[in-house]
């Protein structure tokens, strides 16, 4: 297992891919009832994962007694490119300018700007939860002995025996139901006049999401967009699809086993409260909590679902393509391939690239890599010319 830029972005590359292939599933009603909205919970997970293992797993190669042995599994497999990636390095790595004697490059450059844009996005992340959620407990709790009562009960169908840790609140701040926090979690009602049986698939709805996890999930997100905030699929459309497959999942679970006449409440209910939120909304939807955030397509689309009688769960055929998709994404990594060059009298002609050259101690002599490629033997030290005295000396390990 490897680290390094080339997996670092070829993990980019395969979380787009697969984030696009999830956004043009949830284009599909039909499909997705096909596919199971479990499946796309579950192919949201992987993508998570994906993102969050930006490795090679390619089998490193050692001789023993009986012969050559691989190390690790060898999964990941090299593509070289001989003139597109090499030149971007070259640019990448050509000083511009110097400062108090330091080179700088642009790959200094974009690596700065890179870790600035990280780093900015998660201080206004971590700043809206903060205010979010003290903003959230200056508001009174819900004191209705009817409500109170209709929690009770469905809290202790979720979570049965268990300590109750979660806070109900009423406001208009986000104009939906939504619940807040993963440790202590708040859940938030809207100024909506519900029956008991609203109140019951309310609570039930923003339950699930505090057992799923899916604060946890959304949290590790908003990460990988934070790493990725220069990769607008990644930004912009995976928290998205994310937010949708959430919904989704709870709702098929609410759902699954309701009469048609129970199926209509619901339905009602995420009416009512879609309805209040357009009206009543006091500032946009927080992106640090869980409710109805999505367009009028993707309340649509889970009406659809809701009634729909083909909607499946999950599929052992649709897990087992999740699955091979998630692995075939670790598959490829793209490397630069560096030719030897020449000079008018057929010698071969070395670049001293800094952070890849070095010296591999050879008993007492001192061999000189330039760019990773073998250059020159040094019998002793003080032979060394004055230009590669500050290469990283490292010893020969053996094999």
């Amino acid at each position: 297992m490897v680290c390094s830029w080339s997996a670092f972005f070829a993990s980019s590359i395969a979380v787009s891919v697969l984030v696009i292939l999830l956004y043009f599933l949830l284009q599909n009603n039909r499909l997705l009832s096909r596919f199971g909205v479990v499946c796309l919970y579950f192919c949201i997970l992987l993508v998570l994962v994906r993102g969050c293992l930006s490795v090679d797993f390619c089998g490193k190669m050692y001789e023993t007694p009986y012969g050559t042995m691989e190390r690790t599994v060898h999964l990941t497999r090299s593509f070289y490119s001989a003139r597109i990636l090499p030149f971007w390095v070259d640019l990448l790595r050509q000083p511009l300018f110097s400062v108090c004697g330091i080179s700088v490059t642009l790959r200094m450059i974009l690596g700065t700007v890179w870790a600035a844009g990280a780093v900015v996005y998660l201080w206004r992340y971590v700043s809206g939860h903060l205010s979010l959620r003290k903003r959230l407990l200056e508001l009174p709790r819900v004191e209705d002995g009817g409500t109170k009562a209709v929690y009770a009960r469905v809290y202790e169908e979720i979570f049965p025996g268990k300590r109750d840790r979660c806070t109900v609140v009423e406001s208009d701040l986000l104009g939906t139901a939504a619940v807040f926090g993963m440790r202590r979690p708040v859940i938030i009602l809207p100024g909506v006049a519900y029956s008991s049986e609203e109140l019951y698939f309310i609570f039930r709805h923003e339950l699930l999401h505090v057992k799923h996890k899916d604060h946890l999930w959304k949290e590790l997100c908003s990460l990988l967009a934070a790493v990725h905030w220069w990769n607008p699929v990644i930004f912009r459309l995976f928290p998205k699809v994310t937010a949708q497959a959430q919904e989704l999942l709870v709702d098929h679970q609410i759902t699954r086993a309701l009469e048609p006449e129970e199926r209509v409440c619901y339905l009602e209910c995420i009416k009512k409260t879609a309805e209040h939120a357009r009206m009543n909304r006091r500032e946009k939807m927080s992106v640090h909590a869980l409710g109805i955030r999505g367009g009028k397509r993707d309340v649509l689309q889970r009406f659809h679902l809701i009634i729909d009688p083909k909607c499946s769960g999950y599929t052992w055929k649709s897990m087992v393509i999740s699955l091979v998709i998630f692995l075939l994404s670790f598959t490829f990594v793209f490397e630069p391939l560096r030719r030897p060059h020449y000079d008018e009298e057929g010698n071969e002609v070395f670049t001293l690239v800094r952070d890849n050259s070095y010296f591999i101690r050879n008993g007492t002599g001192y061999d000189l890599y330039l760019d990773g490629r073998y250059c020159h033997t040094y019998e002793n030290r003080e032979m060394i010319e004055p230009v590669f005295k500050d290469l990283p000396i490292y010893e020969e390990v053996e094999k």
